[in-house]
């Protein structure tokens, strides 16, 4: 979907304002707890901390704690984007709400940019004490052989939050002086019954698209240090993104194939 430069991402620089990283293609599956590796600025999923860490004490895992409010994001619009990179992540969003996005870009086709707007954000999120104590006392599940060898090499990381809404709005510029406008009507029929689609009162420019299921956009992830099998440090990755859901990696380390959730 691009975006390379990470600097000059509207979208990201807006999560990161805020201290979250980039989901670039929102969807349902991303969840605190999830085990994934890092190659470049892109994370590869693993699979879950509970299938991998074996308690020896039986501490419980942290529990996750559901919907919270999140006024730092909710309702705020990120820089402009570029029309066509901005109309692929609207189409990637409305297919994660059950639209469809065929035929999208005709109706934006008199539009040069686009800026994204957030609504309705929610926070999925652990206690960073909790996880503290589960890793404390916790081995490596003698059977997670590959997961066990990338702990050693300090190539683990472990989200502890994600944000996430079903509700998006974007604000295209028009490529004229004139005000864009769009056919709302015809911009419905193009994305299906399953998305709402509506424009604001007091932006005729606005136009939003709401689901029934919320998407994860953005996340927060540590990446865990360990020495001769014991936890020695978690610290904060920043700059990392998700990438596609399909990805597939099969050049790391250990010769592995690890999917996206």
């Amino acid at each position: 979907m691009g975006w390379i430069n990470l600097s000059n991402d509207p979208l990201m620089s807006l999560l990161k304002q805020t201290g979250y990283n980039t989901v670039r293609l929102p969807r349902e599956s991303i969840e605190p707890l999830q085990l994934y590796s890092r190659k470049g600025n892109q994370l590869t999923f693993l699979g879950s901390l509970s299938e991998a860490f074996v308690s020896k004490r039986n501490v419980s895992l942290p529990t996750i704690q559901r919907d919270k409010s999140v006024s730092k994001i909710d309702g705020k619009r990120s820089g402009q984007l570029n029309l066509a990179i901005g109309i692929s992540l609207l189409s990637g969003i409305l297919e994660g709400l059950g639209g469809s996005a065929i035929g999208l870009s005709e109706h934006f086709k008199n539009a040069k940019s686009v800026t994204f707007e957030y609504n309705n954000v929610k926070e999925d999120l652990i206690d960073l004490v909790q996880l503290d104590r589960f890793l404390n006392d916790c081995d490596i599940d003698p059977l997670s052989k590959v997961i066990g060898k990338m702990l050693d090499a300090d190539e683990i990381r472990v989200t502890t939050s994600t944000i996430k809404s079903n509700k998006f709005s974007i604000i295209p510029t028009s490529a004229s002086e004139s005000q864009f406008k769009a056919d709302i009507p015809n911009v419905k029929k193009t994305v299906g019954a399953k998305v709402k689609v509506s424009s604001s009162s007091n932006d005729s420019t606005k136009i939003t698209f709401e689901g029934e299921k919320p998407l994860v956009f953005g996340f927060k992830v540590l990446r865990l240090f360990y020495d001769k099998g014991m936890l020695t440090k978690i610290e904060p990755e920043k700059d990392v993104m998700l990438g596609s859901a399909d990805t597939v990696v099969t050049d790391n380390a250990f010769g592995v194939d690890l999917i996206q959730p």
